[in-house]
């Protein structure tokens, strides 16, 4: 939500080139995530079976680690991962981008176990709510 917000903003960095994908604006890499991020979600909350919302949480997980990873080889300071929700907030951009490095470390632990209990296992067409018959 935080993305789309700051993509219909009118804030001039929304109009920068993206620090690690230089050949599209702030404004289009944060709809592209919004819209990635709002199929995940969709999926964890209408989807059936519980190894793919596992997989694709922990895909995504794996896409925003790698876009820090970016940033930190090029040393890049900061993350606009929220948009320019920070700008908004009583707290610093510091405190907002710690915060949100322990939800991508949460995310990205809780769905590897997740994924790991079912498909590794073998419960590959478990869904949520049944048990395997047998």
């Amino acid at each position: 939500m935080c993305k789309l917000i700051s993509v219909a903003g009118e804030a001039k960095v929304m109009a920068l080139a993206d620090p690690v994908f230089r050949f599209i604006s702030l404004r289009q890499l944060l709809l592209v995530t919004a819209l990635a991020e709002g199929a995940v979600a969709w999926y964890v909350w209408k989807g059936k079976e519980s190894a793919a919302k596992s997989f694709l949480v922990l895909w995504l997980c794996g896409m925003f680690i790698g876009y820090r990873l970016g940033l930190w080889l090029m040393n890049y300071k900061g993350c606009s991962c929220v948009g320019t929700v920070t700008e908004w907030l009583p707290v610093p951009p510091a405190t907002v981008d710690w915060v949100m490095k322990v939800v991508l470390a949460y995310l990205t632990a809780g769905s590897a176990v997740c994924f790991w209990k079912t498909f590794l296992k073998g419960d590959t067409k478990q869904t949520v709510g049944h048990q395997p018959a047998g």
